[in-house]
């Protein structure tokens, strides 16, 4: 990954002439994809792109983190709507994350700070205990995650 302060393709690193944009994505794949504003420098991410690949690839077990803005803890109703696809059998977030698997923004060189989300969505979770979906999450922390 290269972190810049001007997270745009510079213009005479790119490639244009190329036949089909699968070519030009070839060409250009690193100046299109592997580039982050300097900010962002210290959160560690990742990033695998993968081109003509027709299986199936798993990232089970590859997020350390959920990053969420500190305004999430001014408005409930949108945190209810980010735990509501965790505790949804449905959803492909089912039985994947803890509420230490979320963090909030961070203004300093240390990371990122996970226990004042948690305790957030802990408290989520247990004013919603009367709901099939949070109370079976809440079992799940408890009984096969040993939480709480």
């Amino acid at each position: 990954m290269d972190y810049d302060f001007f997270n745009t393709p510079k213009d005479d690193k790119i490639e244009y002439k190329t036949d089909t944009p699968e070519e030009f994505i070839k060409r250009n794949w690193k100046e299109l994809f592997f580039l982050k504003h300097k900010d962002w420098e210290n959160e560690d991410e990742h990033r695998l792109f993968i081109m003509d690949f027709d299986g199936k690839l798993s990232i089970d077990g590859c997020i350390k983190y959920i990053v969420v803005g500190g305004k999430v803890f001014l408005d409930r109703l949108k945190l209810k709507q980010i735990i509501d696809k965790v505790v949804d059998p449905s959803s492909a977030c089912y039985h994947k994350f803890v509420p230490h698997s979320f963090a909030t923004t961070s203004y300093n060189t240390h990371g990122y700070f996970t226990f004042g989300i948690a305790s957030h969505i802990m408290q989520v979770v247990e004013s919603n205990l009367s709901d099939e979906h949070y109370a079976d999450y809440y079992r799940w922390l408890h009984l096969e995650q040993g939480y709480g």
